[in-house]
């Protein structure tokens, strides 16, 4: 398999050059499951997008502290490859901001989460089931670090995931599109130095909230398991 990672992640702070890049957790992760697996990765941020979407067997967008709202070359670029890709009929996934900026590209409306930040550990509930989501816990548990949210399913969307004040936690789209509102990519070490970075930015609720979260341990393998095999059944 061949992917492409399109790494949308704004931040460039001392913070996050102290942990692997975005791209390197999404390999990190399905490359431990799938050691055969090539991948490359664009920093859409900068512009640099694939010249040809064809010759790769998937596509991942990444989280950002960015959002799809925003008026960016690079947000507009990066709607525009994500409907290539589906007229094209190439596996997509999206984390997060990717999630939301899929979300987007197909009508829907990305909104401040009623609630404000989602992050730390968040239990996602399994509503539909597909067959590459076999294994993958019906409480799945993944971290969360996040200030907004996709308002509702596009149109022809399946509804794949809700939590605690988020509806739409994930879905699927076609054959080709899946996504999740939270952090499959994420690790245990990465979310606890992220609570400690924001604790002096954010209400001490929150950040107490997330602390206890973590308290318990994400459901990363299986997640892992469910994209490497929406990938696989795509090619199938």
């Amino acid at each position: 398999m061949y992917i492409a990672i399109l790494m949308a992640n704004t931040d460039e702070s001392e913070f996050a050059s102290n942990h692997p890049t975005d791209d390197q957790k999404f390999i990190d992760i399905l490359g431990s499951i799938r050691p055969d697996w090539v991948f490359e990765a664009f920093n859409v941020t900068h512009n640099v997008f694939p010249q040809s979407l064809n010759i790769f067997d998937g596509i991942i967008i990444t989280g950002s502290p960015a959002s799809a709202n925003d008026k960016d070359l690079w947000v507009s670029s990066l709607i525009n490859i994500v409907k290539k890709t589906a007229q094209l009929n190439i596996p997509l996934f999206g984390s997060c901001f990717g999630h939301q900026v899929i979300a987007k590209a197909f009508g829907s409306e990305i909104v401040k989460n009623p609630d404000g930040w989602s992050l730390g550990l968040v239990e996602t509930n399994v509503v539909r089931r597909e067959t590459w989501m076999n294994g993958l816990e019906t409480n799945t548990l993944l971290y969360s670090a996040h200030t907004e949210q996709v308002a509702k399913l596009p149109n022809g969307a399946e509804l794949l995931f809700k939590s605690e004040g988020c509806d739409v936690a994930g879905f699927t789209l076609g054959n080709n599109i899946f996504t999740t509102q939270y952090h499959p990519e994420m690790r245990e070490d990465f979310v606890n130095a992220l609570i400690i970075e924001l604790e002096n930015d954010l209400e001490k609720k929150v950040i107490k909230k997330a602390f206890s979260s973590m308290k318990m341990s994400a459901h990363t393998l299986n997640f892992s398991e469910a994209i490497a095999r929406f990938f696989e059944h795509n090619v199938e």
